[in-house]
């Protein structure tokens, strides 16, 4: 059976991006990355529940990891590592999230996300070519990952979809379905309409 396994979350964008920041339910959780301006990978790191957790790997601009600093639970763990190159992880939550039309009835960004995660998710499994996957011969237990880029401007529109793989046809596809998603309403900060940008892994494999 073909199927399609994904994952979801924000990211920040000044010009090119910057921050990438992982959320679940409300919570910074999972993988946060820092970029050079060139878009090189700066930092790396992790979160649980808001806090910092496990090892933070800090890179020269030639890809050479040049620290690590570790912590459990937010605090830093004594180490040899050089603490003065600690890094504040912005936080990327805008007051009011976008809101798809299937999670209006909803209140709260909590209880939003969680909607929206569903909705997107259901949608890309419908709308995603399948057959790609036999047609490129993606066998069982391989796994290829899309990264997917998009905003979701004022008027609540999808726009500004990029995506990377290692098949341009998945690439192309994963554009296409993004581009479908339905009009939403827009995100708020501080009672002004913004541009709400969004990343969204989508892992496509044969179970």
């Amino acid at each position: 059976m073909m199927v399609i396994y994904q994952g979801f979350g924000f990211f920040l964008k000044t010009g090119i991006v910057e921050w990438e920041v992982a959320y679940n339910n409300g919570y910074k959780e999972g993988i946060y990355k820092q970029y050079y301006p060139d878009g090189k990978l700066k930092v790396e790191g992790n979160h649980k529940l808001n806090e910092k957790e496990s090892k933070e790997i800090h890179y020269d601009e030639s890809g050479n990891q040049i620290n690590e600093i570790k912590y459990k639970k937010g605090k830093l763990l004594k180490s040899k590592s050089d603490s003065s190159m600690l890094v504040d992880v912005p936080n990327g939550m805008i007051e009011n999230v976008p809101v798809h039309p299937d999670c209006e009835k909803f209140l709260g960004n909590k209880a939003n996300k969680k909607c929206m995660y569903k909705a997107v998710s259901e949608f890309v499994n419908q709308k995603f070519n399948t057959s790609l996957i036999k047609k490129y011969g993606i066998t069982s237990g391989k796994r290829i990952k899309i990264n997917v880029f998009f905003k979701i401007n004022k008027q609540g529109k999808v726009v500004d979809v990029n995506a990377k793989s290692p098949l341009p046809a998945l690439t192309e596809e994963a554009i296409r379905v993004i581009n479908l998603l339905p009009l939403m309403k827009p995100g708020q900060k501080r009672g002004k309409l913004v541009v709400f940008p969004y990343s969204l892994p989508i892992i496509v494999g044969v179970q």
